[in-house]
């Protein structure tokens, strides 16, 4: 099951590491022991952005 996450945010340079971190060990063929955590671990890092005025909501 493929699943997909709508983050508002700004990425700062020590969320972009982590996320550089983490696709440098997926090339790497390692493996992820929760992916959920990782996943929290990303959104905890992102700081609150501005709300884009010319976003409409999906669905």
């Amino acid at each position: 099951m493929k699943r997909q996450y709508h983050l508002t945010g700004e990425i700062d340079q020590d969320t972009e590491a982590l996320i550089r971190h983490i696709h440098l060990k997926l090339r790497k063929g390692e493996t992820i022991p929760d992916k959920d955590e990782e996943i929290e671990l990303i959104r905890h890092s992102i700081k609150p952005g501005v709300k884009n005025k010319r976003s409409r909501p999906r669905g």
